[in-house]
């Protein structure tokens, strides 16, 4: 029988960090970026529920996910999740930067129709995050829970919400003192926007031999926001490796921009886990 396969893709901080406008330099207890992630978990289809009914919400903390034992991290976590919650399969729904500002409520994107996912920034130091997260439907009264992280690590916060998204996971991990530091860097610019992806193929010779790898990817990207050049920062598989690079290539990117519009090369770190289900 065959195995069905994933391949989980993340923009992981590195020189350039993400595809959005810089955002404000945190200072503890003024503002904190913070990036959010969202699952989406799907169950057998007899046992999805159609109730509706928004379940409290649990919380798991997990460490890095930056690299290739962060990816690693990352998958494990997956896994694990699907196994509490006895889930088929779970979606990928996106990948933001929130810039929050101490005691004012965020909305982040909504995993379907009718369901409202806010985030509120109680405290911040050096050291750990602490947010209020609110799960809701629309018109109705919301669950919130408060939740403090350390920089640089990852809490997840659950829901339930019927058939469009049977379960949702919110991922929620503030900036490091590093990458506040690399964000002043950014001060004026504009970060390179990814316009276009292609989804990496994976070679039916690595998939029959049961392969898995983490490929860890620097692009060049030139001031027109072609990708000129993929460097392997990490890849032990070489038909894996060239798997992630060829895709990769063909990328396209909305370019990094300096502070009088003007477009420049840039580069930007790109993680590509194989795995097989």
């Amino acid at each position: 029988m065959n195995r069905r396969f994933l391949i989980a893709i993340a923009i992981v901080a590195g020189l350039v960090g993400f595809c959005v406008a810089p955002l404000a330099l945190a200072k503890p207890g003024d503002r904190l970026g913070t990036r959010v992630i969202l699952y989406v978990g799907h169950p057998p289809a007899a046992d999805a529920s159609t109730d509706g009914a928004l379940l409290r919400p649990a919380t798991l903390i997990v460490l890095e996910t930056q690299g290739v034992e962060g990816a690693a991290r990352m998958m494990r976590l997956l896994d694990e999740l699907k196994a509490a919650y006895r889930l088929e399969r779970l979606e990928f729904q996106y990948d933001k930067e929130l810039d929050l500002k101490l005691g004012v409520a965020q909305s982040a994107p909504s995993p379907a129709p009718g369901v409202d996912v806010s985030l509120k920034l109680v405290d911040v130091d050096e050291a750990s995050g602490t947010y209020a997260v609110r799960l809701g439907e629309t018109g109705k009264q919301p669950v919130e829970t408060t939740i403090t992280v350390k920089r640089g690590s990852y809490s997840i916060v659950g829901g339930r919400n019927g058939p469009q998204a049977p379960y949702f996971f919110v991922f929620v991990k503030p900036w490091t003192i590093a990458e506040e530091a690399g964000e002043a860097k950014w001060e004026g610019k504009t970060r390179p926007k990814v316009i276009q992806k292609a989804q990496p193929k994976y070679p039916e010779e690595a998939r029959s031999a049961k392969l898995m790898d983490v490929v860890v990817l620097e692009l060049d990207i030139d001031a027109s926001g072609t990708v000129a050049g993929a460097g392997v920062l990490e890849g032990t598989v070489p038909t894996l490796v060239e798997a992630a690079r060829s895709a990769a290539l063909q990328w396209k990117f909305e370019p990094a921009k300096d502070a009088a519009g003007k477009p420049f090369a840039s580069k930007y770190v790109l993680t590509i886990a194989f795995k097989l289900e």
